[in-house]
């Protein structure tokens, strides 16, 4: 499949307008970038450095090298490294955000909160950002920071609705708070996106039986409940 597709960039690249055009530098440093966390993320620490060797001080290559370590996993060289590029360009939201990720997904979510709240903090649109920072403030497991925690994950939703773990989140953030209405919805809004639909009828009839008849939370469910239904009768059609 990764063949097919390269076959078919190739023909539009022959046939585009635009395959001549020389790309800008700020397209040419996105490409980069995007390069080097790929590289960074797929291939093993050793394919990373010769990729990206440690004399090569570029950022695109600082970036690599840190996710590289993070990998392996050595935190602290991996944090040097970022914090590195986050001395060279403090406002880029997505050093921080890694950054976060780096204390995340090791446990330190404290440090990790700091760190994603800076990437909001320059980034405030960022569906993705304001997701990642609703995440940490649940795992923070401090009530005070519940109703923070909602506000990023519905922001983050408005924008990018067909996120089933931003839903799940969601879930959790009600379910902690007693609102058991919207905590049942938003995991039914989770199971019908990953296409388990029979869960999603049980869970959005819990969000009914929670949620005042009539009410915003309760007509969603019951269009939850419709579309699973559908979506089990067509593929029995198909059998």
């Amino acid at each position: 499949m990764n063949r097919d597709r390269i076959n078919t960039i190739q023909r539009h690249l022959e046939k585009s307008k635009y395959s001549k055009k020389r790309a800008t530098g700020k397209y040419k440093t996105s490409h980069a970038r995007i390069r080097a966390k790929l590289i960074g993320f797929t291939q093993s620490f050793e394919e990373t450095l010769r990729e990206y060797p440690n004399n090569d001080h570029s950022i695109e290559a600082t970036y690599a090298r840190a996710i590289a370590y993070y990998r392996i996993p050595k935190l602290v060289k991996a944090i040097n490294l970022i914090n590195k590029l986050i001395d060279l360009k403090p406002n880029d939201p997505f050093f921080h955000e890694l950054k976060g990720q780096f204390y995340f997904e090791n446990g330190k979510i404290d440090l990790s909160l700091k760190s994603y709240q800076n990437s909001v903090d320059l980034f405030p649109d960022s569906a993705l950002l304001r997701a990642q920072l609703g995440r940490t403030q649940i795992e923070k497991n401090d009530p005070s920071l519940l109703k923070l925690a909602i506000t990023n994950l519905q922001f983050s939703l408005k924008a990018e609705n067909r996120r089933p773990g931003t839903w799940r989140q969601l879930g959790i953030a009600y379910g902690r708070l007693g609102n058991k209405g919207k905590s049942f919805h938003a995991l039914a809004e989770e199971a019908i996106l990953l296409g388990r639909n029979e869960e999603a009828i049980r869970i959005a009839e819990r969000a009914k039986k929670h949620s005042t008849t009539g009410s915003p939370n309760w007509l969603r469910s019951e269009d939850i409940i419709n579309m699973a239904r559908q979506k089990i009768r067509n593929k029995r059609r198909l059998k």
